[in-house]
């Protein structure tokens, strides 16, 4: 699947509303160095396609580069067995939680404190409802603009 950064379709929503995060000295995720982290939220562009999931491009301000690309898809164990469709029961619980995350995009590059910043997404980022709705509200935005024709919801 393809991804493409929200900001690319929707500049000036995503300068407003894409999620920064500031970690001073004493933040509690052990290995994470302190300092600004931008959460760049991509979307997958294939047509028809609905994944209901995100790509967390993680930039560190400080080193001016993605430290981790954490993926996360928010639809049911049941969703992405249908949206998978039949195989090997394995392959396919295998791919599901892969699908639902939280979890590291492996072919992506990743920093040595990627594990780390997943540990920050599962325990305050997908925890925050008001930032998952945003990013939910993106998704549809995203997708409908993609895809004009169909009418996607999150």
């Amino acid at each position: 699947m393809p991804y493409q950064l929200f900001h690319e379709h929707f500049p000036d929503l995503a300068e407003r509303e894409t999620r920064i995060i500031e970690l001073s000295d004493s933040h509690p995720f052990t290995g994470v160095p302190p300092g600004e982290y931008g959460l760049l939220e991509a979307f997958c562009n294939e047509k028809d396609c609905e994944c209901r999931r995100v790509m967390w491009m993680v930039s560190s301000v400080r080193e001016k580069r993605t430290v981790a690309v954490v993926a996360w898809g928010w639809g049911s164990a049941s969703f992405y067995k249908n949206w998978f469709g039949q195989g090997d029961p394995a392959i396919v619980q295998e791919i599901v939680q892969e699908m639902r995350g939280p979890i590291l995009n492996m072919p992506s590059s990743q920093s040595s404190y990627a594990p780390a910043i997943l540990d920050m997404f599962t325990k305050f980022i997908l925890t925050d409802k008001t930032y998952i709705a945003r990013v939910k509200r993106h998704y549809t935005q995203f997708r409908n603009k993609v895809e004009p024709d169909s009418r996607f919801m999150a």
